[in-house]
């Protein structure tokens, strides 16, 4: 049901609480107060929802109804959770839990327990999830409900992935994708293969990470398709339920005029009937037949409280709809990010290898087509010293199409490094072109990226590096000097020449600038033009003299600055090392 359709069913539904409430039918009021909380609930008017799914949750205490007071804890506790108090979320699913316990309710008792792992899991408290999850999953095997088992095992995963514990994590991702598998489930099917990906890139196995990856994306476009079978669904139930409150309201007038006609013959009893024993006869026969309508009046209420029913799980059913395909999208984008961010080049491990140095990285979208990359060969210089690669780099495309290039690159350089134990930045650059053109440049597309690859030994300070399409600079405290770059992209260009390896001549106290496009290519300032790399070389000079710290925070300073209200037009990463 769409929006414009809440004011209707809201009219609906206090229509039904006023005629619940004249009969004082006490259980068709708490049906009618939680429908209305659940209308403003989707409408995000979380005040008015609470107030009147109190109101029923008080109505189902006084008659003693327990699995309505479990469901108004629930429909308490998830307004809660929209309201990011999740300290009451918790309090009202464990009351509910409770009662679902005592009534015995296996399946309430199961989908409870998951929803307050759910909560945990928001606030990353991964140890007191899992202890949630898995009594849920008790729960699901052995109602046979292989549909939850697959979903939650994959959440179980998740909360390993979280605490970076891929091997456990890789345990109950690849259970959920055999049970999703069996019974054909293509939302939880999608799902694991992403967590997948995750975990090999987590492991290092960036093969099966991309592999995953593409799985994961194929099935998520499978979903996607279906889309017009689900807006035909929507236009069904909303016809269905539009058809039951005309009917409902029609049938609420007719019992109006009833009602109106039975008050009128009330009168003339009372006036006429006093003193004369016939009429009292006549009465008692009106009586018998007032309350033979009433009964049947009763029925009708009872019918009328099933079709509310209905009518709210068809609300919920929207609801659900509209959010699992927002987040569908979402989902799909933030799990593009998580491993993405797993593979990029940690602090800590930058640290360890560059004393001073600073890393300023701005994607124009969730996830980026620019990527930072480091890694070591431990004892492979020829005086005994490691080699510290790093690889600053700008994917074609950004958003999703270009991180999944930056993927691809990142393992390709890996492949390099640490598989064929190749050294020289410009016959690494050489071999990842070769395997980029193998697996994705078809048809002559330009796909690849343009980038810089340094090599540093740790032991005398000796720096190379590779440059393509990509010119590092070396500021010295009062010129800038632009080093040399091969002008062709790592992937199909025009011309496909060798990459050359250049050596670094520089002073201790230098400072080494490597950037993408994104930064000079950013509109915006008094007349909305492009920022420029003579700006940008300008504002690091005028920078190089201080710590990194402040470096970064200029540079961060002056972007939003520059581009004010603007759209941000390209992913940006700017990399400053000390040497």
């Amino acid at each position: 049901m769409g929006k414009s359709a809440f004011p209707a069913a809201l009219e609906y539904f206090f229509k039904s609480l006023e005629v619940a409430e004249r009969y004082n039918f006490k259980s068709g009021m708490a049906s009618a107060m939680g429908n209305i909380g659940i209308v403003y609930d989707n409408e995000k008017d979380y005040n008015k929802a609470l107030r009147y799914h109190y109101k029923s949750l008080k109505i189902e205490e006084e008659i003693g109804n327990l699995d309505g007071v479990a469901e108004s804890y629930n429909s308490i506790g998830n307004i809660y959770y929209y309201k990011q108090n999740y300290a009451k979320v918790i309090e009202c699913y464990n009351k509910a839990l409770d009662i679902k316990i005592k009534l015995g309710d296996e399946i309430g008792c199961a989908s409870t327990l998951a929803n307050i792992g759910n909560i945990y899991f928001y606030k990353k408290e991964y140890v007191k999830t899992r202890e949630y999850y898995f009594k849920a999953l008790t729960y699901f095997e052995k109602l046979e409900n292989l549909q939850a088992i697959g979903m939650l095992s994959n959440n179980i995963a998740e909360t390993y992935i979280g605490e970076k514990n891929f091997k456990e994590a890789l345990k109950y991702s690849q259970k959920s994708l055999q049970v999703s598998t069996q019974i054909g489930v293509l939302d939880d099917i999608k799902n694991a293969y992403s967590s997948l990906s995750t975990i090999y890139a987590g492991l290092g196995n960036h093969k099966l990470s991309t592999d995953n990856l593409r799985l994961y994306i194929r099935y998520n476009d499978s979903i996607y398709n279906d889309e017009n079978k689900r807006k035909a669904i929507e236009i069904d139930i909303k016809y269905h339920f539009d058809k039951k409150a005309t009917n409902t309201r029609i049938e609420n007038e007719r019992k109006q005029i009833i009602l109106k006609e039975e008050a009128e013959k009330q009168k003339l009893i009372i006036y006429f009937g006093l003193g004369f024993l016939i009429l009292v006869i006549v009465f008692a026969i009106y009586a018998f037949r007032s309350f033979k309508i009433k009964q049947k009046i009763n029925a009708q209420l009872s019918i009328q409280k099933e079709e509310i029913v209905a009518q709210r799980d068809e609300i919920e059913l929207q609801r659900s709809i509209v959010e699992e395909k927002n987040k569908g999208l979402t989902d799909s984008i933030n799990y593009a990010k998580r491993i993405q961010y797993t593979l990029l080049a940690h602090e800590a491990y930058l640290s360890e290898n560059l004393k001073e140095h600073f890393v300023y990285f701005q994607p124009k979208d969730i996830v980026s087509g620019d990527f930072y990359w480091a890694t070591n060969m431990e004892g492979a210089a020829e005086n005994g010293g490691d080699l510290f690669y790093l690889a600053v780099c700008d994917c074609t495309g950004h958003g999703v199409p270009g991180a999944f290039m930056s993927l691809l690159s990142i393992g390709f350089l890996s492949e390099a490094i640490k598989e064929k134990h190749i050294k020289e930045p410009g016959e690494i650059f050489n071999y990842v072109r070769e395997r980029l053109i193998e697996n994705i440049s078809k048809e002559e597309q330009k796909d690849g990226f343009d980038g810089v690859l340094i090599c540093m030994n740790t032991k005398d300070g000796k720096v190379t590096y590779a440059a393509a399409n990509s010119e590092p600079v070396l500021v010295d405290g009062e010129t800038v000097s632009y080093l040399l770059a091969d002008k062709m992209p790592v992937g199909i260009g025009i011309t496909k020449d060798s990459f050359n390896t250049f050596e670094l001549s520089y002073k201790k106290g230098d400072t080494l600038y490597i950037y993408t496009d994104g930064y000079a290519d950013q509109f915006g300032g008094p007349k909305g033009k492009k920022f420029k790399y003579k700006q940008l070389n300008e504002l690091l000079l005028a920078a190089s003299g201080n710590d990194v710290a402040y470096q970064k925070e200029n540079l961060k300073t002056n972007f939003h600055k520059w581009k004010r209200d603007l759209e941000q037009v390209d992913d940006v990463c700017v990399i400053g090392i000390r040497l």
